[in-house]
């Protein structure tokens, strides 16, 4: 508390007012310290309580950053999948809309007709048939052509072996002719196990 301005009528004597005089100076430099104290201690408080709330927006703003980054990689995680996923399932697509030995239509004959001036589309093969290789030689009736449109050499030959109207195609003839040689071989051996019992 400041003290009292000093009331020199109080005291009569030189000696007594001097020693008043003194005493009050050193009660105002008192005073005066300690309003100092109280100002630095305030500042002082100020700046720890300015720090610590910039400390809390700094980790505020570095969680809000995390979260925006996991969040960005979350999505981009997702939009990833979902790109691998509508590339398998158009390849999928693409692999089932092959078909085995197609012949032309009607339709796409009449329009090959009327674009005269173009070549027709040589086939591009992976696989050489045994015909191919003697000139003139007939194809072998167990060598099917397998026609895929809109395939690469790499996509055709393994397409071959996923499910799709060329795979079932192929499966059956293939197991007819099987289930013919075992038939076949069943009425031999008949055959021949009559003949040695007679």
């Amino acid at each position: 508390e400041e003290p009292a301005p000093l009331d020199l009528s109080l005291y009569t004597d030189k000696d007594s007012r001097k020693l008043a005089e003194k005493e009050h100076r050193r009660l105002q430099k008192i005073y005066q310290t300690a309003v100092k104290h109280r100002e630095s201690a305030i500042k002082d408080r100020r700046k720890l309580t300015e720090k610590r709330e910039k400390k809390a927006a700094q980790e505020k703003e570095k969680l809000r950053k995390t979260e925006l980054k996991e969040a960005q990689k979350e999505k981009d995680k997702r939009l990833k999948e979902e790109e691998k996923q509508r590339v398998a399932e158009a390849k999928e697509a693409e692999l089932r809309a092959v078909t085995v030995n197609p012949t032309p239509s009607a339709d796409s004959r009449a329009g090959s007709a009327s674009e005269g001036s173009q070549k027709p589309k040589k086939d591009k093969r992976f696989c050489l048939l045994p015909g191919d290789l003697e000139r003139g030689g007939t194809l072998d009736k167990c060598w099917v052509r397998v026609y895929m449109e809109g395939v690469d050499e790499v996509g055709a030959h393994c397409g071959l072996f996923f499910p799709g109207p060329q795979y079932a195609a192929l499966l059956g003839d293939t197991t007819e002719r099987i289930q013919g040689w075992v038939n076949d071989d069943a009425t031999r051996r008949a055959i021949l196990e009559i003949h040695s019992l007679d």
